[in-house]
């Protein structure tokens, strides 16, 4: 994922430290202006609408978030971890955390500002001018939430009553 995103252009970093006892590793830091994206990068599978697998899928995803806010809490602590990397300002950005699945799935940001994401719809933020995101719902909230983070929205199209597409351009 960090070639991707070198080859688009960006400077990702990846860490792997300690503080305090505490282990602290994050998949892919991307800076982007006054935002810093945190990866969590995962392979988990989706449930085949097996509700013993779905259970288990479910309760990965929970502990998967309580692990990224772990680390930004540990960022917010630690900020010479960003430094080390070349992270300059670290107080100064506004930490993004990001559940990144390989397989598509993704939700609406939650109410602990963990956004969930596919591979599928984050490769056409590679793309030059434009990222497609899919939502499960293009809702007045979920736009609010999404615009905190500082991303202009502009509607794309309506696909069905469940999924809906934004694009967002970044100038």
């Amino acid at each position: 994922m960090r070639t991707s995103f070198e080859k688009a252009g960006f400077s990702p970093k990846h860490i792997h430290t300690s503080r305090d006892g505490e282990e602290y590793e994050i998949d892919v830091v991307l800076p982007w202006g006054d935002k810093l994206f945190l990866f969590e990068c995962k392979t988990d599978g989706l449930s085949d609408n097996d509700p013993v697998a779905a259970y288990k899928f479910e309760k990965a995803r929970v502990q998967h978030i309580t692990q990224i806010l772990r680390q930004v809490d540990g960022l917010k602590r630690h900020p010479s971890v960003l430094q080390e990397v070349g992270i300059d300002n670290p107080e100064n950005l506004t930490l993004v955390p990001v559940l990144l699945y390989l397989f598509p799935y993704s939700m609406p940001i939650d109410g602990r500002g963990v956004c969930v994401a596919d591979w599928t719809g984050l490769e056409g933020f590679l793309r030059p001018g434009a990222f497609i995101f899919l939502l499960c719902s293009l809702t007045k909230s979920t736009t609010m939430s999404l615009q905190h983070f500082g991303l202009p929205i502009v509607p794309h199209q309506r696909t069905s009553t469940c999924i809906s597409r934004a694009r967002f351009k970044w100038e």
